[in-house]
């Protein structure tokens, strides 16, 4: 019995060994994983990691282009343009997203700013007010300290509304695919979402302030939404005051395709994917 005992804590021994060992090496290797910003290009949404990295990047261009998934499968924020640069990255990163980057490249770029920035979404991104999406799509890229003093307070007591929503920040988290199932509550709104209101104002300010003239154009929608999409733009003329007149002109780029055209509600099938829609 003396011996057994014996054996059995040399064996025990070996296996914390062992365990500690590999959780160091696991621990190593998930710091190396997440610090080297790898897992950026390996997980859902790297199209939005790779917007902002472009957003970071210098370059001399007249155009710069934001935009959810649509304007991502016509114009992909990871392909080069003459003279536009592309941010088109997802509409789970809401408006607040769209101003993150285009703040970072302003600053980026502060002496060569584009003439034009050119907001490029499909009409219902505009009732983008976080979903079942945004911890994986704006949490993890966003809620950091470089953005978080950009937060409106309605955008906190938003996010304070997600599952689990400070995980979010964490290595494990961050560099994996994992998201909570969540549903948050829905606020009454038309159109035009709380958060989209208040960051198209953001938007707008940021490009006067800055000499940027600034554009609204919606990407194509399916012919069956016309009627609710048309409806529900007018009531936001009508309402939305502070962006009244982004909203009368984008109206004029309201485009409407036969509904065979798109694999769901919003996205195209690859082979219809209009080819350089706004004509560079």
């Amino acid at each position: 019995i003396y011996l057994f005992s014996i054996l059995m804590k040399l064996f025990l021994g070996h296996i914390l060994k062992f365990f500690a060992i590999a959780l160091a090496i696991l621990l190593l290797c998930e710091s190396m994983y997440f610090y080297s910003g790898h897992y950026q290009e390996k997980v859902h949404g790297w199209e939005v990691y790779a917007a902002i990295r472009k957003s970071k990047q210098n370059s001399n261009v007249k155009r710069l282009l934001l935009g959810d998934s649509v304007a991502m499968q016509i114009y992909p924020c990871d392909k080069e343009y003459n003279d536009m640069v592309s941010l088109a990255c997802n509409q789970a990163i809401t408006m607040a997203g769209y101003y993150f980057l285009l703040d970072n490249y302003i600053e980026s770029n502060n002496n060569t700013l584009p003439e034009n920035v050119i907001l490029f979404i499909n009409p219902l991104t505009l009732g983008s007010n976080m979903d079942q999406f945004a911890y994986h799509y704006f949490l993890k890229p966003f809620n950091k300290s470089e953005y978080q003093e950009k937060f409106t307070n309605y955008l906190i007591n938003r996010i304070s509304l997600i599952k689990y929503y400070k995980t979010a920040t964490m290595p494990f988290f961050r560099t994996s695919n994992y998201s909570p199932e969540y549903t948050l509550p829905s606020d009454s709104y038309g159109l035009v979402s709380p958060i989209s209101r208040d960051y198209i104002n953001k938007i707008q300010y940021l490009c006067k302030k800055n000499g940027i003239s600034l554009q609204l154009l919606f990407t194509p929608s399916k012919e069956s939404n016309r009627i609710k999409i048309e409806s529900a733009l007018e009531d936001a003329i009508e309402q939305e005051e502070g962006i009244r007149e982004l909203l009368e002109k984008g109206k004029n780029s309201l485009c409407f395709l036969p509904d065979n055209q798109f694999k769901d509600n919003v996205h195209f099938e690859d082979k219809y994917i209009p080819k350089d829609y706004i004509k560079l």
